[in-house]
């Protein structure tokens, strides 16, 4: 399933345009609303990195083109955005991995 139609089945309004999170925070469903809360995160983040994949892998292609036309110059500065982007990729994963593992030792 897609992450857009994952956050909004959760996001989803009743008629009185409550959601499952504004509910669980309203009759204090604690665990419940942890679970919610921990879900949109994970797909924010799962947006967060698809996002950032394409931005690298179109300035991936515009440093080749850089360097097809003999900009040095140019592939240098790109690839210095590349790693800087990778890195905040490589990051939001961790961020993500420690996250998961905090909930793992949390039901435990």
């Amino acid at each position: 399933m897609r992450v857009h139609a994952k956050i909004a089945i959760i996001n989803a309004q009743d008629r009185f345009h409550g959601t499952p999170l504004i509910d669980a925070k309203r009759e204090n469903h604690d665990e419940c609303r942890k679970v919610l809360e921990g879900e949109l995160s994970k797909l924010r983040r799962q947006i967060l990195g698809g996002e950032l994949t394409g931005r690298i892998e179109e300035m991936e292609k515009q440093k080749a083109a850089s360097v097809a036309e003999e900009d040095y110059l140019t592939a240098a500065e790109i690839k210095r955005s590349i790693t800087e982007l990778v890195d905040q990729r490589e990051a939001l994963e961790r961020a993500a991995e420690e996250e998961e593992e905090e909930e793992e030792k949390a039901l435990y």
